[in-house]
């Protein structure tokens, strides 16, 4: 279904979906035990957090300058935020020479030890997570 669209459709569902994150972001308090909203479905399910969870206040710590809190929070929020400016870069670099890299880039294989490597550091993500208590 997605290949169906032009890209410069997917390009700006794409850009409005990076925008709509930075909108959250930038609107965010600094995280406290009041403020506190956890969204992730995983958690609210099985009540243990997710590989992910604490991303969203990971982004919100570096918006206020708290770099080591950040990454402890969640070094997936470095990874968020590098692929969020790599991604508008690279899209807006598309649209001027008219071309389609981004999602054929996306598209590549990842060799298996790569993938390996990803999940083991997911997994060790995962179970920092709980034991933290995110």
């Amino acid at each position: 279904m997605f290949k169906s669209f032009n890209y410069k459709i997917k390009y700006a569902i794409f850009y409005v979906l990076i925008f709509f994150a930075i909108f959250l972001v930038v609107r965010a308090e600094y995280p406290t035990e009041e403020n506190h909203v956890n969204l992730c479905i995983f958690h609210y399910v099985t009540g243990y957090a997710c590989a992910a969870c604490g991303t969203g206040r990971s982004l919100i710590y570096l918006k206020f300058g708290e770099f080591y809190k950040s990454l402890l929070t969640n070094p997936i929020g470095y990874l968020v935020l590098g692929f969020g400016i790599l991604s508008l870069v690279w899209m807006t670099w598309d649209i001027i020479k008219k071309k389609e890299t981004f999602f054929k880039a996306l598209n590549v294989k990842l060799n298996p030890f790569l993938i390996g490597i990803i999940a083991i550091l997911t997994i060790a993500n995962w179970i920092w997570n709980i034991y933290k208590g995110l």
